[in-house]
């Protein structure tokens, strides 16, 4: 698994999803779309080597619809793709409005594997 194993899931969602910035235009466009990112990893070590690594990041929907399933559906398809999430603070902007929601995931990959493209039988 790598990172984007995260990726693609939320694809499965969402077609808008971008890595630490959506453009400017979707931004004010209104429509829904995702952000997220890889904020940590951890190494699990073992006989004087890495054994695992453990990837941790961030996802933030944006939406200006009221209760968009579709947050409901990114939570689903992460956890379909065996990706730990924690949904985390929602958040209203009355000057956008908008509501964010946001959630932490966390995965396990081979050590030096983070960036490594999934395999097309995974």
């Amino acid at each position: 698994m790598s990172i984007f194993n995260v990726r693609d899931a939320l694809l499965e969602a969402l077609a808008r999803v971008y890595h630490y910035s959506a453009p400017v235009e979707v931004v004010d466009s209104g429509d829904s779309y995702v952000v997220w990112g890889e904020t940590g990893i951890d190494a699990f070590s073992a006989d004087d080597g890495p054994v695992e690594w453990t990837v941790s990041g961030m996802v933030y929907f944006y939406t200006g619809e009221e209760y968009d399933e579709t947050f409901d559906m990114i939570c689903a398809s992460l956890a379909a793709h065996d990706i730990s999430i924690r949904p985390g603070r929602i958040g209203y902007d009355d000057v956008r409005r908008e509501t964010a929601y946001e959630l932490t995931w966390s995965i396990v990959c081979e050590p030096f594997a983070v960036y490594a493209e999934p395999e097309d039988d995974e």
